[in-house]
């Protein structure tokens, strides 16, 4: 069975991701980008392009053409999304996908399509049945179908609409094509003009060797992948579905008691599945479809992965009462956009919640101020004091590893260090009386020292004073502290002091 690819280039996609939530969809419209200093499209719909817009125009030029046009920043991270999504739906034509994204705001679905062009009533079938898919989408589709990879990109870029080469006629298709229909990079075209070599058919006639020590071993590789000499592999994507569960509604709905109502449905079904898969969600997204075709959405993050329905129903709360429901909502889709191995937990008859009422109400907090601006520690692998511990946001997982206790007391209050006067700063035994902060203490009891040595592979500024003996000591107001000595300082060289105080003891 000879291998057949079908690519899908959209080469509008930022643009008509964002018209498919809007009512006038005919109305000038592009995504502008910061680039090279300044805001430039780099997508347009077909009102804008009809007024004489290109993509790449600065958008300054856009509004002396064309005044009347609405623009939107680009999101990057929804049109990724959104080419998964579309990627994810494709695979009910075949269980080989593969989704690209390039420098620009376009995206390509590439299929392979072996074997299964005869279900759709052949290859023309399969074309139509895809096209027409994505056009209810609101999308722009030029579509290729070829023996490889390469080929199928370049009738889709090139061909000037929707193309199917003949099986083993691939090369007969593509060589009327230009030179950048072979993928190569636009320094590699301009060279390749400058020599006179401008479409397919004059770049494969040259000798390998003599293209490849004038222009580089890849463009050699991507014209042996373009005419199926070399292999050209597809990484297809995972074909686990979503976490995510919808309900479309008979009658439109508006009040907020309603909307909670078909979350709580939604909620049971989305841990059900939860469940039985062992895992536990940590980002939810409700997305609402409203009667005049808009949408709105609301996010929640947990503190920790969960499945209990009415810890995240309460999360909702806040978020639901801002939703726009215009006209009435007739439809709703719960998304667990994140989720995370969750084992079950033995419940114990005590009922211990701590935790948990914690976790709750730490999310409650992160889901108004956000997950950023609450700060988790965690233990290191350090013997150095102030490198014992790492911060780190609540949005991200919580680590495995449990705190170990010190074999030595360590103070509450990590202070410093800071230099401190001393009756003798060259001894090494404890001083009978310190001045820090400008506050005279008398040692009444001391312990130690302990040894601590810098870590020797990392060039730490602090500790370029070489190793530290630490003292615990108690002072005649009640006060302890804990103070280092720097056996290795010279004093006849610098005027640093020996002793500092680098910690308060509870």
């Amino acid at each position: 069975m000879r291998r057949r690819v079908v690519c899908v280039w959209l080469p509008h996609l930022a643009a008509e991701r964002v018209l498919k939530n809007l009512p006038d969809r005919d109305r000038p419209f592009g995504i502008v980008s910061e680039e090279s200093g300044g805001l430039r499209l780099c997508s347009l719909n077909m009102g804008a392009r009809q007024g004489g817009l290109t993509c790449g125009m600065s958008l300054a030029d856009a509004r002396a053409i064309m005044p009347d046009i609405v623009t939107a920043p680009r999101d990057e991270e929804r049109d990724a999304s959104f080419l998964r999504a579309l990627g994810r739906w494709a695979q009910r034509f075949t269980p080989k996908v593969m989704v690209e994204r390039e420098e620009g705001a376009d995206g390509t679905l590439v299929l392979d399509a072996s074997g299964c062009a005869h279900l759709f009533g052949g290859e023309t079938g399969f074309v139509r049945e895809l096209e027409d898919g994505l056009a209810r989408f609101g999308l722009t589709v030029r579509i290729g179908i070829a023996d490889t990879r390469g080929g199928a990109w370049a009738l889709a870029r090139f061909g000037g609409g929707n193309q199917i080469a003949p099986p083993g006629e691939t090369r007969a298709a593509i060589d009327p094509l230009p030179a950048a229909a072979l993928s190569l990079t636009p320094e590699s075209c301009t060279d390749l003009a400058r020599v006179g070599l401008k479409t397919v058919r004059d770049v494969a006639a040259l000798p390998r060797a003599s293209i490849a020590k004038r222009f580089g071993v890849e463009t050699v590789q991507r014209i042996d992948r373009t005419l199926g000499i070399e292999a050209d592999p597809m990484i297809a994507m995972d074909q686990a579905a979503p976490h995510a569960v919808r309900l479309s509604l008979p009658e439109p709905i508006g009040t907020t008691d309603a909307v909670s109502g078909a979350l709580d449905r939604l909620l049971a079904r989305l841990c059900e599945r939860l469940e039985r898969e062992g895992l536990g969600a940590r980002q939810l997204e409700l997305t609402i479809r409203r009667a005049d075709g808009g949408t709105d959405r609301t996010a929640i993050g947990l503190m920790r992965p969960g499945r209990d329905p009415a810890v995240m129903a309460s999360l909702f709360e806040r978020g639901i009462a801002k939703l726009d429901a215009g006209f009435g909502i007739d439809g709703l889709r719960l998304h667990a956009t994140s989720v995370e191995p969750l084992a079950a937990v033995q419940i114990v008859p005590e009922g211990d919640e701590t935790g948990e009422r914690l976790d709750a109400l730490l999310a409650r907090i992160a889901n108004r101020i956000g997950f950023e601006a609450i700060i988790r520690m965690a233990p290191a692998t350090s013997h150095i004091p102030e490198r014992s511990w790492l911060r780190f946001s609540a949005a991200h997982p919580m680590p495995q590893d449990d705190w170990s206790r010190p074999k030595v007391p360590r103070p509450i209050t990590m202070v410093g260090p800071d230099p401190v006067q001393v009756e003798d700063g060259a001894t090494r035994r404890p001083p009978a009386a310190l001045v820090w902060r400008g506050r005279i203490y008398r040692c009444i009891r001391a312990t130690g020292p302990e040894r601590i040595v810098p870590e020797w592979w990392l060039d730490d500024p602090a500790w370029r004073t070489g190793l530290r003996d630490y003292w615990r000591i108690e002072t005649d107001s009640g006060r302890r502290f804990w103070v280092f000595h720097t056996p290795e300082v010279d004093l006849e060289r610098t005027t640093l002091s020996r002793w500092y105080v680098h910690g308060i003891f509870a």
